[in-house]
């Protein structure tokens, strides 16, 4: 019974930072996803601001191919796939002309607006909370609460921490976050879990399976490209995780939504 109540949690979306709704993104299996870093993005960006997001997922099987992260993402290769779960989703969403990244970094730095943020389970057939708590960290330990980052604070470069628990019978998570400044209207975000993410006794990712790259790039004065790259990789991810790819994408596009600043 534990073991099945452990695989409608997964199926429920309980994967930290990775996050296809009924109307919502598409999904394939085919192509690679590739963040835009020297490449353009695949999936590609819509055409439209108010669009669907564009969706990749991939799960490690023995007819998937193998996957190598681009440079930009600072992630090694390792594995027979390079990952066991891959998610790239596009999105386009819109700013006032005039408006710079400062407004996205004080979205993503954010972290307490996580709990009010919701993604579709199919499985519920119901909106869930992405978190049930978030708090920012001032240290890796996870006592250290403190209030929301400023955008200065993450445009700083440093690594900043923060805490999430994704669901009432899942542990708390402690991940790092860093920003990287690719330009004046370019962003990359990256996030990792520095603690083990656990369901009850079962530990279904490992300190550092959880990777997610945001990249966030101005398109036209007021349009604004945001991709998000999550992987788990093969060797630190629990077997039980495997499965359910729509809660990988539903988590995804639900934190396009977040910073994108659309309901």
């Amino acid at each position: 019974m534990a073991v099945n109540r452990l695989r409608r949690w997964v199926s429920l979306g309980a994967l930290g930072l990775m996050l296809a709704l009924p109307t919502g993104p598409r999904a394939g299996t085919l192509e690679l996803p590739q963040p835009p870093c020297g490449a353009a993005p695949e999936p590609a960006y819509p055409v439209a601001a108010q669009a669907r997001a564009n969706a990749l997922v991939l799960q490690a099987g023995q007819n998937t191919p193998h996957w190598s992260p681009p440079a930009c993402t600072g992630w090694t290769a390792a594995g027979e796939h390079g990952y066991h779960t891959l998610v790239g989703l596009a999105g386009r969403f819109r700013l006032p002309a005039g408006v710079g990244p400062d407004v996205v970094l004080g979205r993503i730095g954010a972290i307490s607006a996580m709990r009010q943020v919701r993604f579709w389970s199919e499985n519920a057939g119901a909106w869930r909370p992405f978190a049930i708590e978030a708090t920012a960290l001032s240290s890796p330990d996870p006592t250290a609460h403190r209030a929301d980052f400023t955008a200065e604070e993450m445009a700083s470069g440093q690594p900043l921490y923060f805490l999430q628990r994704s669901g009432r019978l899942a542990g708390e998570v402690v991940y790092r976050l860093s920003v990287d400044r690719l330009g004046p209207d370019r962003l990359l975000v990256q996030t990792e879990n520095v603690t083990p993410l656990r369901f009850m006794l079962v530990t279904l990712f490992q300190p550092g399976a959880l990777q997610t790259v945001q990249v966030v790039e101005r398109l036209t004065p007021t349009d604004w490209g945001y991709y998000i790259l999550s992987r788990s990789t093969e060797a630190g991810t629990s077997p039980l995780a495997t499965g359910h790819q729509s809660s990988y994408v539903n988590r995804a596009d639900a934190l396009f939504r977040f910073v994108a600043g659309q309901p």
